[in-house]
Formats: C-alpha cells, structure tokens, sequence
C-alpha cells in the first residue's frame, strides 16, 4: 500500500505547442508547419445510448463526443493551399472557393521540464476565419489566421472505436517516441511519413508494452 502525495516535485505540467506537420491526403505532402501560434482542442457532448427495459432504464453506455480543433498561426505551408480550396492555376495564379483536400496534422506540446506529447489529427477539413487587412502604420502587425478543423474518424481498430486524434506521451517510453517521430517527420535516409493508429499499435507490441 502506498500513501496519498501531493505537491510532488517537477509536476507534469502541460504547456506550450511545437512541430507542427501537415500531411496532404490528396498529394502526398508532408510539409513543417511554420509559425504556429495555438492549437484549440474541443470536444462535444457525450454521446449517450441509455437502455430501457419495462419502461425503466437499466443501463447507459456513453462514447466521447465530437472532436474538432483550431489552429492559430501567422503563416501555414504551401500545401496547405489545396486543403482550403485554393487551387493554383499558374504560377502565382490562384483560384479560391475549389474543392478541399483532406489533410492530417501533428504537433508537440510540452510536458514537464524535458518531454513531449506527439498529437495526431486524422482525416481533417478546414475552413478559415475572416482575415482583416488594415493600413500600415509605424508598426506592423502579421496577420493571425484561424482554421476550424472538422474531422471524419478513421475505421475501427483493434481495441478503439472510430478516432479522430490520438496522443503519445513520451513520458512513458522515450525510445519508441524517438522511433514514431522519426517516422513522421524523417530523418537523413528516409522522408516523413504519416503514421495510422494500427501501424503504431503494431510499435507497441513490438516494444512489449
């Protein structure tokens, strides 16, 4: 048996976001993602399924709610363009209002003193907020630009249900969190890769977590 501590030293805080990656579903793009200011997470109203029997509930079964997300940044990657219906047709020649491509996104937020959680948002929609453009005065403000994501979930897997967003603390396992960021946003042999929740589940096992 083990006492209840509070106040442990170095607490587990969460803070601050980082390594922003964009992957174009539609072209195969993975591209860094530059100047990203906050990412919102938000998160629906349960979804409840109540059992009734004779007239009386006996039961509830509830599943998380919808997930969507903002982002926050003062530029985005090229390839983001076709993700929000901006289509190029010459160089330099853009046309909005075209169809959208589906895109996943990952970033990193800090925990603790030295380790980092990896999330990754999969099968994402975007829509932009309105952008105002204002005179220059003697100082110059960058334009802050918000995406709202909605997100389609992905097909079962063993032991989840349909997700939309996963996370990996690297708190827990510093070696494997090294070999899943590899993956995503490559090293000198190998180019970035998105990474699908089965193909890390098949890390786990191979690590014996």
């Amino acid at each position: 048996m083990a006492k209840l501590v509070w106040a442990t030293p170095n607490p587990k805080y969460q803070y601050g976001v980082s390594h922003g990656v964009l992957y174009n579903l539609k072209t195969g793009i993975v591209a860094p993602w530059d100047g990203l200011v906050d990412v919102t997470e938000s998160y629906g109203e349960p979804l409840k399924n109540e059992i009734y029997l004779n007239g009386q509930k006996i039961g509830e079964s509830n599943h998380g709610g919808e997930y969507s997300a903002e982002i926050s940044a003062y530029s985005f990657p090229f390839a983001f363009r076709d993700c929000l219906g901006i289509q190029e047709i010459f160089k330099g020649f853009f046309a909005t209002q075209q169809a959208q491509s589906e895109f996943c996104f990952s970033y990193e937020t800090k925990v603790g003193e030295d380790k980092s959680i990896l999330h990754i948002l999969y099968n994402c929609k975007a829509a932009m907020s309105s952008v105002n453009y204002t005179t220059i005065g003697r100082t110059v403000d960058p334009i802050l630009r918000k995406y709202k994501l909605t997100l389609r979930p992905l097909s079962d897997e063993p032991g989840m249900v349909g997700t939309t967003h996963i996370s990996i603390d690297q708190s827990w396992q510093p070696t494997l969190f090294e070999v899943i960021t590899t993956h995503l946003y490559g090293n000198a042999n190998n180019d970035p890769k998105l990474l699908l929740p089965n193909e890390i589940q098949e890390m786990y096992k191979e690590f014996k977590i």
